[in-house]
């Protein structure tokens, strides 16, 4: 849609369906020990996609140009496995069987933002830039197994309720400014920031006497915290003569990161780690003439 020259709009929908269904048959035997090994399985895959994004620019004067894209999502997703194995070694049979259910579903939201204006007809310029992630991600599932032997060896069942939740949020923004020296030469001045962060949280529940899932399996369960902050500061120096160009630039990083790992309350494990990195670089390009050219670079 195009409103005018000054604003334009154009968005999009879409929808997909994937179902997808595999079955497996083998038979291995193995001479040196003696035994013989069958399987079947079978995947049942089903899922969905809803997608809308919108993209707008707007320029409401002429020194001034807004970019704004937004997008989203929706996806359902089901998986069913199961399988059958069978081992036959001397006169001992083990037989293990599985079966397994997922549902899971995906939220997910991106965003920009860019704001651009010119000060002066001489170069002069202010840019802002802003974007942002987030994404939910809820899932369900069952999971039984179980294995006998006849050697007498007692069955090995498992049989569990999965619940699993991740969070994440990545968002970060930019601003920078050129100022120019004079015809050919100009300063430039960037800062920019991002921070990501992402919880996850699954939990692994098996029966309880009275047949229900209330009692937590601490080996299958986690619930960890990640968080990480990165901070860039940009000065350089440009120059753009006939023959030849460069720019010198520093640059300073400072970046903090931290990761938390626990089962229901207790912590198992914990990370904090803070670094500042300092980046001095150099460009410089040579052009005799418009068949030869020499480059340069240092950082």
């Amino acid at each position: 849609i195009e409103g005018s020259k000054k604003f334009r709009i154009t968005s999009s929908l879409r929808y997909s369906d994937n179902s997808n269904l595999f079955i497996s048959d083998s038979h291995s035997e193995y001479f040196s020990p003696s035994r013989i090994s069958t399987q079947h399985s079978s995947t049942d895959n089903n899922r969905k996609n809803l997608n809308a994004s919108s993209y707008i620019e707007w320029k409401p004067d002429s020194l001034t140009t807004i970019f704004f894209r937004t997008s989203g999502g929706y996806s359902p997703n089901t998986n069913w496995r199961s399988s059958e194995t069978k081992s036959f070694a001397n006169s001992d049979t083990t037989s293990t069987s599985n079966n397994n259910y997922t549902k899971t579903d995906t939220y997910q939201v991106s965003s920009s933002l860019t704001i651009g204006r010119k000060l002066n007809d001489k170069g002069r310029n202010i840019s802002f830039s802003l974007n942002g992630t987030f994404r939910d991600e809820n899932g369900v599932g069952q999971n039984y197994s179980k294995t006998t032997y006849t050697s007498g060896s007692d069955d090995l069942i498992l049989d569990q309720s999965i619940i699993n939740d991740n969070i994440s949020r990545n968002w970060g923004g930019q601003v920078s400014y050129v100022e120019p020296l004079s015809e050919k030469n100009s300063i430039m001045l960037s800062y920019s920031y991002t921070q990501n962060s992402s919880k996850r949280d699954r939990k692994t529940m098996t029966k309880d006497d009275e047949g229900n899932y209330t009692v937590l399996d601490k080996n299958y369960s986690r619930k960890s915290e990640n968080f990480f902050s990165n901070q860039y500061i940009n000065l350089g120096f440009q120059s753009q003569q006939e023959k030849y160009e460069y720019n010198l630039s520093l640059s300073i990083q400072p970046s903090y990161s931290r990761r938390e790992t626990a089962v229901e309350d207790s912590i198992i494990e914990k990370q904090k780690q803070s670094v500042v990195d300092y980046s001095p670089s150099l460009r410089f390009a040579y052009r005799p003439n418009d068949n030869k050219s020499l480059n340069i670079d240092y950082s």
